[in-house]
């Protein structure tokens, strides 16, 4: 292995939090091409070398490596690989879809350099690659597609997307996975790179936090390939990146001369016959989350024994909805639509939870009755998944989720409140101007059963000790999905909603 004099230390730190799409990543590119002047074949230079760099940082013992290089710049990128890592003494086998025009006169001068210094050179379709694939390289680097994407793979690249898929070894994957779209996280036909890190350049791109993003990517590392200060200036950032790193130093506050009233009083509303164990983990997650006092109101056949193990909540049986009234006058705040069903019972608690004009967390099966309500309360938090926010949009779900961003938008045009997309890269849209906000925290463990009602129970608690809706939404769900995090170290799969319980204590404590 030659010398590593020419490397600089990395600067892949903290990811920042302002996120843009690929239009704004474009014009940065061109502010700094047209004002200060730093060449397109520089910023490659630059994103190679970073590449590199991450590339030593986890794979020290480098032997064999397989880039795999598109048409365009991103090819460029790998090229530049591919050249750095050939003088560093590492076998490099580079792997083309298409052949590389003149025309694009960057990345065609990396490739003719690669070539002059006699790098193996293959076309993806060579039989040679299927055994080169199979002899298990050291790394696979994907830099076939770039951040342009808004449309199925053709033949050529998705078959290279599966030859890369098949192999055996680790992937990296140059700016954004190949098949993803850069701006909404969508994989068409599910075809995309699995990569197990990403690097990604200039500003971190919003789709690589949301949707199948959060499937592909991998571990997302960032490079900001040294540009100057100001060209982050001309774009307004189009989202921000949200986790519990951010958000952990806002935690509540506790006196010592205080009382239960002191920190709110949450109504929980749901729990229709059979389903009693929704409100009841949305209780629990409430009281781990530092409210003063839970109360459940709930289908009187099971609420003299729901809280047998938990008798700090408070139960009443509800047959009609006058029997709320004492309750709503009450409470600081309400949950609403955990097992609540969407019968006439249901409508009648949903119809007295909104006239009280009290904060309000809408969740589940509450979400059925808002756009039946001519209600002007807009002090509302919605926390719909995909499923339920087509149904507030009347489109499917599927459409929902190839670009989750239009969707948040359009259910904050349509209601005027604070919104919770759920999913994979929950998104978060306030109504203080500010871009929406997607969370980087959470993990696939939490497809379960019972989260989205420890969520609502979350929220409700935080709203009520007296946070702003818009706070509340984006302080519970990093909170909610970090305690997630934490439980998930025991393994993903099998993980429950009450796993995040102890983790929530840990957390609101500042204990993490």
């Amino acid at each position: 292995m030659k010398s590593n004099s020419y490397r600089t230390i990395p600067q892949i730190k903290q990811l920042p939090y302002a996120l843009y799409n690929r239009d704004q990543i474009r014009a940065m590119e061109q502010v700094c091409i047209c004002q200060y002047q730093i060449s397109e074949a520089d910023l490659m230079m630059r994103a190679g070398k970073a590449s590199v760099d991450l590339i030593y940082q986890y794979w020290q013992s480098l032997q064999r490596v397989v880039i795999y290089c598109g048409q365009g710049n991103n090819a460029g990128d790998g090229f530049v690989i591919a050249k750095l890592l050939h003088q560093q003494g590492v076998q490099v086998h580079i792997i083309l879809t298409r052949i590389i025009k003149s025309s694009q006169k960057t990345p065609f001068n990396y490739f003719q350099q690669c070539e002059a210094l006699k790098i193996p050179i293959y076309f993806f379709d060579d039989p040679k690659v299927q055994q080169m694939i199979k002899k298990s390289p050291c790394l696979v680097i994907d830099a076939l597609l770039g951040t342009g994407l808004n449309r199925p793979l053709d033949t050529d690249y998705k078959q290279a997307v599966e030859q890369i898929n098949a192999s055996r070894a680790p992937v990296l994957s140059i700016d954004i996975p190949t098949g993803l779209n850069a701006d909404s996280g969508y994989s068409y036909q599910q075809q995309a790179v699995k990569a197990d890190k990403t690097i990604t350049f200039i500003g971190l791109k919003k789709g690589l936090f949301t949707a199948d993003g959060r499937e592909y990517c991998g571990e997302i590392f960032y490079h900001g390939l040294e540009i100057p200060a100001p060209v982050f200036a001309t774009q307004i950032h189009a989202a921000r990146r949200v986790d519990w790193q951010r958000f952990k130093t806002d935690l509540p506050h506790r006196h010592q001369n205080s009382h239960k009233g002191t920190h709110g009083h949450l109504l929980i509303i749901g729990g229709a016959k059979g389903m009693g164990g929704a409100v009841m983990m949305a209780a629990q997650a409430a009281f781990r989350t530092g409210v003063g006092k839970v109360t459940i109101a709930t289908d009187p056949s099971h609420a003299a024994f729901l809280n047998l193990n938990h008798p700090e909540i408070v139960c009443r049986g509800i047959d009609h909805q006058d029997q709320l009234t004492p309750l709503l006058d009450s409470c600081d705040a309400i949950s609403i639509g955990m097992g609540l069903g969407k019968n006439q019972w249901a409508c009648q608690l949903f119809n007295a939870a909104l006239g009280s004009k009290k904060p309000l967390i809408v969740d589940a099966d509450g979400l059925y009755f808002l756009p039946l309500s001519l209600s002007l309360h807009q002090n509302i938090i919605q926390t719909p998944h995909p499923k339920e926010a087509a149904s507030l949009l009347s489109i499917s779900s599927q459409l929902v989720q190839q670009n989750r961003f239009d969707a948040l938008q359009q259910l904050q045009q349509k209601f005027n409140h604070t919104i919770v997309l759920k999913g994979a890269g929950t998104l978060i849209a306030t109504n203080d101007q500010q871009p929406p906000a997607v969370c980087s925290n959470g993990n696939a463990g939490m497809a379960v059963a019972g989260m989205g009602d420890s969520l609502a129970g979350i929220l409700g608690a935080l709203v009520g000790q007296g946070m702003s809706m818009d706070d509340a939404a984006l302080f519970g769900v990093c909170l909610h999905a970090k305690a997630g995090d934490i439980a998930s170290k025991k393994g993903e799969i099998g993980m429950i909603t009450s796993d995040l319980l102890a983790p929530l204590r840990t957390l609101i404590n500042g204990l993490d």
